[in-house]
C-alpha cells in the first residue's frame, strides 16, 4: 500500500461564515484531530481540594467552565471549521464525550472499541481526512493539556500550518521552553534558525533518562507538546516509512467498521498498539520540524504534582472572586 490512498476524492469548499484562522491554507483545507480517547490512568484516585478523579482527565473542568475536552475543542474551532474537526474518542466514554461533541457531525466522531495507542487514533483520522480531501493540511490536538493563555499557543500553531502545508512539507511540532528536568515528556533539540519560524530537529527523545534530560537540556531542548501541522500526504508517508504493517493492519481492518460490532472489536483487538512520540516521530526525525511555542503556559497534566501545580497557578491568575469559590473538578 505504497500506492495513492483509493478513493481519494476533493472535499467540498463550502466554509462556514467568519472563518477561523487557518481555514484557507493554499491547496487545501485545514483539519483538525483531537485525540481523546486515552484513559487518564496516573490520575485516576488522585484527590484535589478533597474531590477524586474518577474518569479520565479529559473529561474534568478542573476549576474551569469547560473540561479538558471542551477546552481543546474550542481551540479547535479558532483552526478549523466544525465540519473539520474530528476527535478520537473511546467507546467507554461516551457518557462523558457525547453531551460535548453533540453539534459536531457525527461522522466526525471517530469511536474506537479499546485504545490501542495514539499512532492508531491519529492513523484512523487521517483515513477519513484523505477520503474526503485530496490535499489536507492537519493540525493534531491532544485533549489532556493545561493551557494559560490560548493566543500564544495559537499563534505557534498558525506558523506550523504555515510551514506544513505543502504536500512534501515536514511534518511541524510545537515545542515549549523546559520549566524542570522533566524525565516524563518527549523532548525535542532544535537546530539552528532558518530563515522561517520553523527550525530542524536534531534529535527526538521520548521519555529520556535523567542523564538524558540533562544531555538534552544543554542543546538547549524543548518539551514536545504533541501538538504539530502535517500535510495529509506528508503524514501518510510517514507511516508508511515508520510503521508500515500498522497501515497494512489498519486498512485490512476498515471494511469492518460498518459490520457487526464483534468483529470490530476482533479487529481492533489485532492491531499493534501503537506510540505515536515513540513509534512514529522519534523514527523520523530528518522529516521533522519545531516552532517554539512561548507564553501559553502549556502543561502536561499528567501526573497529580503537575496538576497541583498548574492549578495553584490558575488560582493566582484568577480574579478573587472567583478564588474564593468552591474548585469543580468533575463534568457533571
Amino acid at each position: 500500500m505504497h500506492g495513492p490512498l483509493p478513493g481519494t476524492m476533493r472535499a467540498g469548499d463550502a466554509a462556514a461564515s467568519g472563518a477561523p484562522r487557518g481555514a484557507q491554507v493554499p491547496g487545501g483545507h485545514t483539519w483538525a484531530v483531537l485525540l481523546a480517547g486515552g484513559e487518564g490512568t496516573r490520575l485516576f484516585g488522585a484527590s484535589v481540594d478533597g474531590q477524586q478523579v474518577d474518569r479520565p482527565k479529559q473529561f474534568c473542568r478542573f476549576g474551569h467552565d469547560d473540561s479538558l475536552l471542551g477546552a481543546t475543542l474550542l481551540r479547535a474551532r479558532r483552526i478549523a471549521t466544525p465540519a473539520r474537526i474530528l476527535p478520537v474518542v473511546s467507546e467507554r466514554h461516551r457518557a462523558w464525550w457525547k453531551p460535548e461533541l453533540h453539534h459536531l457531525p457525527e461522522a466526525n466522531v471517530l469511536v474506537h472499541p479499546q485504545n490501542r495507542g495514539t499512532a492508531v487514533a491519529l492513523l484512523d483520522a487521517l483515513i477519513h481526512i484523505l477520503l474526503r480531501d485530496e490535499s489536507p493540511t492537519i493540525v493534531v490536538l491532544p485533549c489532556d493539556h493545561g493551557v494559560d493563555a490560548d493566543d500564544p499557543l495559537l499563534d505557534a500553531v498558525d506558523r506550523a500550518i504555515a510551514v506544513a502545508a505543502a504536500p512534501s512539507a515536514p511534518l511541524v511540532l510545537n515545542g515549549v521552553a523546559p520549566g524542570s528536568p522533566e524525565r516524563q515528556y518527549g523532548w525535542i533539540v532544535p537546530g539552528p534558525q532558518g530563515p522561517g519560524p520553523a527550525r530542524l530537529v536534531r534529535r527526538f527523545e521520548e521519555k529520556p533518562s535523567l542523564r538524558g534530560v540533562c544531555a538534552l537540556l544543554e542543546h538547549g531542548g524543548l518539551w514536545n507538546t504533541l501538538i504539530f501541522a502535517v500535510s495529509g500526504r506528508g503524514l501518510l508517508n510517514l507511516f508508511l516509512e515508520a510503521a508500515p504493517g500498522l497501515v497494512e493492519a489498519w486498512l485490512r481492518m476498515v471494511p469492518a467498521r460498518d459490520g457487526p460490532r464483534e468483529t470490530l472489536l476482533e479487529c481492533f483487538a489485532t492491531l499493534p498498539f501503537t506510540d505515536l512520540s515513540r513509534d512514529i516521530l522519534e523514527r523520523s526525525v530528518p522529516h521533522l520540524r519545531v516552532v517554539p511555542v512561548r507564553g501559553s503556559g502549556w502543561t502536561d497534566l499528567g501526573t497529580p504534582d503537575r496538576l497541583k501545580t498548574w492549578l495553584h497557578r490558575q488560582r493566582r491568575r484568577a480574579s478573587p472572586a472567583r478564588e474564593e469559590g468552591p474548585l469543580r473538578l468533575l463534568t457533571p
